[in-house]
């Protein structure tokens, strides 16, 4: 005969049946096995609920999906050049940074709290890791300006097309808004002079600025921080 702890009904992990001097190892309800030597695998005091359950399950979708979200807006925002104005950007992702962290807290932090003290709590580093991963790529994808000038490369064909056609005459400024791959550009109406052509841009709503300048970039049109190289003469800017 098995015998447990017998001041407390000892319950089972899986369905709170009662384990008490069964004859096996082994939960008749629900077939969760259990060890009368270890603790961790049955449970001593108030029978689990539905929370305490969830709660003390390994991190899971509903987690990583919550922290997916400011990381997906994070990059989402990034299409545009404006967030990268004087590094307004590394304030946002500091901000994406501890919502995340506060997810991840929040949710552990109930683990501890609510569930009753006698349970084991599972081991979720891995999963930690995960998160804290998925949050680091994100803030290097967007300091890289990645979604940016990945949408760039399927634009900039039709972006040389335009500017060839521009300089030689066969399209006349201001430019009126024509599709360049992901992107919808026309000339700015701020910007120009030199050998540098500006224009906005609008990609899934969000929005922009791309100048085109052969010679040593559109500085000195505005302040230090509006704008940054993308390759091939081209450059992002941000009107300020």
């Amino acid at each position: 005969m098995l015998r447990l702890p017998e001041r407390v009904t000892v319950k089972c992990l899986g369905c709170n049946y009662p384990l008490n001097d069964l004859p096996s190892p082994r939960c008749p309800e629900c077939g969760r096995g259990f060890d009368r030597e270890d603790r961790a695998t049955f449970n001593t005091g108030r029978p689990l609920n539905w929370l305490d359950r969830k709660l003390l399950a390994p991190i899971g979708p509903v987690t990583f999906a919550t922290v997916a979200i400011p990381c997906t807006v994070m990059l989402y925002l990034s299409l545009s050049s404006d967030i990268y104005y004087t590094g307004v950007h590394l304030v946002m992702l500091t901000f994406t940074c501890g919502a995340v962290a506060a997810v991840v807290a929040v949710r552990l932090a109930l683990r501890e709290i609510i569930p009753p003290v006698t349970v084991p709590r599972p081991r979720d580093r891995r999963r930690v890791l995960a998160v804290v991963a998925a949050t680091a790529i994100t803030c290097l994808l967007v300091v890289g300006q990645v979604p940016l000038r990945v949408a760039f490369l399927f634009a900039r064909p039709r972006l040389d097309r335009l500017v060839a056609d521009v300089r030689a005459g066969r399209v006349t400024e201001p430019v009126p808004p024509r599709r360049a791959g992901p992107f919808v550009v026309e000339s700015s109406s701020n910007y120009g002079g030199d050998d540098t052509l500006f224009f906005h841009y609008a990609i899934l709503g969000q929005s922009g600025g791309l100048a085109h300048c052969p010679t040593n970039g559109p500085r000195g049109y505005y302040n230090t921080g509006t704008d940054g190289p993308l390759g091939w003469n081209w450059h992002w800017w941000t009107d300020d």
